[in-house]
């Protein structure tokens, strides 16, 4: 099985690595920044026609004004091979539009994937049994994942999509809340990391509903009142829920944009 990983930037690139036991042909226009996959095994070219045509599964990991014209430019090479869209906003209806041979899965990671750690969220029905095992096993190498109905996707572009950006503001914080109380630099951060890692496995391998774990820390006329109380007061909950609905929209205000550029 032989896959071409179409624009290799952070993302791209990371996917990349994650299926390099695989045949694996990586493209982006500025080849010199993808040069070093090749000690991993995985072929690098400008040549998107050339990917495409040479691969059984397709990854698009474009930006989303890009996919047009992408899609337009390996169309002849996409008959009954399958797409894997990792473009936000761009639904399945809409790729059909150029690519009405091709079998179309819609994805969204996030940067977790850097270090196998993502979570894949996936949308198709496209693809039979065997075909959806394979991607499956692609999206394993990668981290987590899980099939969503497409209705979901611009939700989870915003909160699993566009989340680390918000946990690593959390943790920039928290960091800076270390330094103010006068700890080192290097020390705040690690106990910030180790904080969100630890609550986080936590909940995933305990399954407890995080409200009821924060109980178990929030003791009467404790100190973590007191820093709830300060949360609370500056309504960082509604802060952080705005933030993922804000993302959630912007989604749907790209498939709107683009839209017009799907027409034949």
């Amino acid at each position: 099985m032989k896959i071409a990983v179409i624009g290799a930037g952070t993302i791209g690139e990371a996917i990349a690595r994650c299926l390099k036991d695989h045949d694996v042909i990586a493209t982006r226009r500025k080849i010199e920044k993808i040069k070093h996959l090749e000690e991993l095994g995985i072929e690098v070219t400008k040549d998107n026609k050339y990917a495409s045509e040479k691969s059984d599964i397709i990854i698009l990991c474009v930006k989303p004004k890009k996919i047009p014209k992408i899609l337009r430019e390996i169309k002849q090479n996409t008959e009954n091979k399958i797409i894997i869209s990792f473009a936000a906003a761009i639904e399945i209806m809409l790729m059909k539009k150029i690519i009405s041979k091709a079998k179309i899965v819609r994805a969204m990671t996030n940067i977790g994937v850097i270090v196998k750690e993502g979570f894949t969220v996936y949308a198709t029905k496209d693809l039979n049994d065997k075909e959806e095992k394979e991607i499956k096993e692609l999206f394993g190498k990668m981290g987590k994942y899980e099939k969503v109905e497409e209705e979901y996707m611009d939700g989870l572009t915003g909160l699993s999509g566009s989340g680390p950006a918000f946990v690593f503001t959390i943790l920039e914080s928290l960091m800076y809340a270390g330094l103010k109380i006068g700890l080192p630099r290097e020390l705040s951060l690690r106990a910030a990391i180790q904080t969100v890692i630890g609550s986080s496995k936590l909940i995933s391998e305990t399954g407890i509903h995080p409200s009821q774990l924060k109980d178990k820390v929030v003791t009467p006329g404790g100190t973590t009142i007191e820093g709830v109380f300060e949360l609370e007061e500056n309504r960082v909950r509604t802060t952080l829920i705005k933030a993922v609905d804000a993302a959630t929209k912007k989604a749907k205000i790209i498939t709107s944009l683009l839209n017009r550029e799907f027409q034949e």
